[in-house]
């Protein structure tokens, strides 16, 4: 019996190495909320993102001071309350698609730009357990867009929900062939 809970011991330690890997290596910041607000993990791309030096910084810092070190925004322009931001959807059981979500770290720093989306994850009865918040840097890709809409009025780069991904689309909603 003893081989056995060692050898299970350590194919469970084994798998937490790989998820760690996976998820360490994602050029997306993921960040893991219980349904109580407590973060349970974060990976190096989220703390880059949020400005800490580490995964183990960000989750080291005070509840709350994240979402202090930023001036949120929706992609308009207009302030965005932090309820309404994926995860905090997420957590109230809210099936929300994704979000442009305009940034800024200080009065006079420039504007950036994050796709953000979360998922909550229910237990056996539906409640919500986590959420699960994705989120990565799109700036440039805004930029591009806003700066082709000038060039090309009747284009408009979209989110699509098909699979697709990101790609250019007509205003009609015609997709451009590449």
């Amino acid at each position: 019996m003893s081989q056995t809970a060692d050898r299970s011991t350590l194919e469970l330690a084994r798998s937490r190495e790989l998820f760690e890997t996976v998820l360490g290596s994602l050029h997306e910041g993921i960040l893991v909320v219980s349904a109580a607000g407590e973060w349970l993990y974060a990976n190096d791309e989220a703390a880059r993102l949020t400005g800490y030096p580490s995964a183990d910084a960000l989750m080291r810092s005070p509840k709350g001071e994240a979402a202090t070190r930023f001036q949120i925004f929706d992609v308009e322009g207009e302030p965005l309350a932090v309820d309404q931001l994926p995860g905090r959807r997420a957590l109230a059981g809210e099936e929300a698609g994704p979000l442009l979500v305009r940034f800024r770290s200080g009065p006079d720093e420039p504007d950036r730009v994050s796709e953000v989306r979360a998922v909550p994850v229910r237990d056996p009865q539906g409640a919500v357990s986590y959420a699960i918040t994705f989120f990565r840097e799109v700036t440039s890709e805004v930029t591009r867009s806003a700066a082709e809409r000038v060039h090309y009025p009747d284009v408009d780069f979209r989110m699509e929900r098909d699979g697709a991904g990101r790609r250019w689309m007509r205003k009609n909603g015609e997709p451009i062939k590449e």
